[in-house]
């Protein structure tokens, strides 16, 4: 009955949000928080990770109202750890993704260097006019073809960059997340007879509860000498 009754739990802890926060002129924050996670229930992937430190704050904020049911403020507490946890995760592989961006970048740059002094050396042998026009228009023709595959080159290097700049996340994390904290921040939302209904269940798991372990005691003190003697008989047989 313990998981039952903790699931339950959860799903009680979150009814009283909308009146203590009324009551203290906040309601702004569960609303705020709630059209949050809808957007991120809806987001792509590219758009996730700008909406995560959004999202920090506004549970942070909500954290801020101590007199908020116990349990409540220890789900939201444990689902702004595990967001930041992914915000950092993120991070830090945005910050391994740059890193190799700028080896790659540098080595584009060497290269494209050495290949624009040999086509100078090229451009500078003797001969008459006409022999040094053509190989000028040559070298020209060398350079321009160069200068178009360095800018083609760092053209698809600054395209792959903005797409490393935008950190990649785990989305079935941020998704268990978003869940977690709509369904805390909705409860209060359903039908009054529903709420009623809940936590008559509650009350009820509870005396079940209850009964079982007074059935089991009373089952052990019943049982226990009784099975010491048949094993004593068993012993000496």
């Amino acid at each position: 009955l313990e998981p039952t009754i903790k699931r339950v739990q959860v799903l009680i802890c979150g009814l009283e949000v909308p009146r203590i926060l009324e009551s203290q002129g906040k309601s702004g924050m569960r609303s705020n928080l709630i059209d949050s996670l809808e957007r991120l229930k809806n987001a792509t992937k590219v758009d996730v990770p700008s909406m995560l430190p959004v999202l920090l704050s506004q549970v942070n904020e909500l954290l801020s109202v101590t007199v908020l049911d116990p349990l409540l403020l220890l789900n939201l507490s444990e689902a702004y750890e595990d967001l930041t946890t992914i915000v950092n995760d993120a991070e830090i592989k945005m910050g391994s993704a740059m890193t190799g961006m700028k080896s790659s970048s540098q080595s584009i740059g060497v290269s494209g260097t050495n290949t624009s002094a040999g086509g100078g050396s090229g451009s500078g042998n003797g001969g008459d006019n006409r022999t040094n026009r053509s190989k000028s228009i040559a070298g020209g023709g060398a350079r321009s073809k160069t200068g178009s595959a360095s800018k083609r080159s760092m053209g698809g290097t600054s395209r792959r960059q903005a797409i490393v700049e935008q950190p990649e996340v785990n989305m079935l994390e941020v998704r268990a997340v978003q869940k977690r904290l709509m369904m805390l921040m909705r409860t209060s939302d359903l039908e009054e007879s529903f709420q009623a209904e809940l936590r008559a269940i509650l009350k009820s798991l509870r005396q079940k509860a209850r009964c079982n372990i007074a059935i089991d005691s009373v089952v052990i003190s019943e049982s226990t000498g009784v099975l010491a003697a048949r094993n004593e008989e068993y012993l000496t047989m």
